[in-house]
Formats: structure tokens, sequence, C-alpha cells
């Protein structure tokens, strides 16, 4: 018994008081403070260094297969013509996120639109004239040529960068937002017009493409059988078919249509300088402390 009595008193006087801390902390508040103001000011610096990136957004709804198809009404043999090339599995929503989110998609805005350089090589967002500064070190805006002591970005590496700055995300009420942040509030912008517009128009064009090889086969359907009712049947599916492609000729919001425009944002999203400042000035307080309390336990147990 009185050796554990003694035991513990002996661990209770090994542990270091806190009274003794905090005068330790008391005697060396210049260290404290120097080092919490070095965060502090440290923190301050590289935020200012930090450039203003803005968020802009749109709201889209995508248009899925119709479930009122005339083609439902007309038997087995409608129903089989209507199966062909679809994947039910997978919907219009999903697919268009998936193509938003593509190498190809993007390679093929990229340099169909050569935003390359407003990816890859922006310094700066001059707010008085709203034009990007580029890096001129990177890239020359004037002769809209690399420099040629510098590596030209790979379609890669400005693909990653892209992902890196777009999201796609699926809403409660069943539509899409799709958001963009850039150094630049109106690139941003004009980079979601960009991805909107383009995605109808590929689909549209795919469609189009697509549905009049199914006119002309229909067509040569018709030709081959006397059976009346079957020549009905196709008459129906292409009746359809029709439709379809009068759809993709003249709907401009063929398979993404815009319910909230995107916008030029005012206000930017990130960095939150304020906030970055009180973390980095935080931890150098804590910092500050840990050095002060392992030092009295260094002399404590050399002792």
């Amino acid at each position: 018994m009185n050796s554990n009595v003694s035991s513990r008193s002996s661990s209770i006087e090994d542990e270091l008081d806190i009274v003794e801390i905090i005068s330790e902390i008391w005697k060396k508040k210049i260290l404290v403070i120097t080092v919490t103001l070095f965060f502090a000011v440290s923190s301050i610096y590289y935020s200012l260094t930090l450039s203003d990136v803005y968020k802009s957004s749109t709201l889209l709804k995508i248009h899925d297969t119709q479930s009122g198809s005339p083609l439902q009404s007309i038997g087995s043999f409608g129903s089989a013509f209507m199966d062909i090339g679809i994947d039910k599995t997978i919907s219009k929503k999903d697919l268009t996120i998936a193509l938003i989110k593509s190498r190809d998609f993007f390679n093929f805005i990229l340099n169909k639109y050569n935003i390359m350089p407003e990816i890859m090589a922006v310094e700066s967002f001059d707010k008085n004239t709203n034009k990007i500064v580029y890096n001129n070190t990177l890239y020359n805006k004037d002769t809209d040529k690399w420099a040629e002591d510098k590596e030209v970005p790979s379609e890669q590496e400005t693909y990653r960068e892209y992902l890196s700055s777009i999201a796609v995300l699926k809403t409660e009420s069943g539509f899409v937002e799709l958001s963009y942040s850039h150094i630049s509030p109106v690139f941003a912008k004009n980079l979601l017009d960009i991805v909107v517009s383009e995605i109808n128009s590929l689909q549209s064009e795919k469609d189009k493409i697509e549905t009049m090889k199914a006119i002309d086969y229909l067509n040569n359907q018709v030709k081959l059988t006397n059976m009346q009712e079957v020549k009905d049947t196709i008459y129906i599916i292409l009746e359809s078919q029709i439709e379809k492609l009068m759809t993709a000729n003249i709907k401009s919001e063929y398979l993404v249509e815009v319910i909230d425009s995107s916008f030029i944002p005012e206000k930017k999203f990130k960095p939150s300088r304020a906030l970055l400042v009180i973390l980095a000035t935080f931890f150098g307080l804590i910092l500050s402390l840990v050095l002060i309390f392992f030092s009295k336990a260094g002399i404590r147990l050399k002792s």
C-alpha cells in the first residue's frame, strides 16, 4: 500500500505544475509574441500575393428521353425499333455530366476556342478594363505565341487544370448546377456559355446523323415489304424520326436547357484572407506554447 502511494506521489511530482507552466510562459512571453507575430505577418504577406478567384455558375435542365413516344403504342415490333442503340441504364443527365468532364470534349473546345492561355498563362485580372493580364514570361497575347524558352503546356496539363476548376452537381430538385472558378470573372462566365453551347451543338449534330441513317434505313424497309401492317408500323416510326430530326434542327437548347443563366460574379469566391491570417496566427501561438512546454519538460527530465 505504501509503495503504491509513494509511486503515485512521485509520478505527480514528475508532472509539470500548471502554475509553473503559466509562469514559464510569462517569462518567455517575448518568444510567444515573436513567433505569433512572425506567423501573422507572414500570412498577411502571403495572402496578399494570392489572386482573387471568382466563380460563375448556371442551372441546367437536361432533356432526357421522352416517355410519351408514339412507338410505345404500336406493339413489340415498334418497341424493338425503339430500343435499338439505347442504353437505358444511363440517363441523359449522367451522360451530359460525363461529357462535360471528358477529355475528348475538353480537347474539342480547347482547340476550337484557343483557351489554353486563359487557363495556363493568367497572371491577374484588371478590374478597370475587365481584361486578363497574362504572364509575359509564358505567353505573349499580342503575337499569340508562347515563350520560346518555355515549354508549352500540354493538353493533359490543361485538362487537369480544367477539371480542378469546374464542378458539376445534381441538385435535389433534379437540375444540374454547373460552375467554373477562375481569376477572371468574365472568362468564368464565357467558358460556361461555351460548354453549354457546344454540348447542345455536338449532341444535336450526332442525333441528326443517326436520325438520317435511321430514316434512310426505314425508307428502304418500306420498299422491301408488301405487308401493309408492317408498312404502317414503319411509317409511324418514320414520323417519330422526322419529328426528332426537326427538333434537332430548330431547337438551340437541344439537350441542355438553361434555367438560370451564367453570370459575371462581382464578389470573389476565394481566398478568404482573413480566415487564412487568423488560422496562421493561431498556429503560431500554439507552436510557441508547445516549444515552451517541451523546453521546460526537457529541463525537468535532465534534472
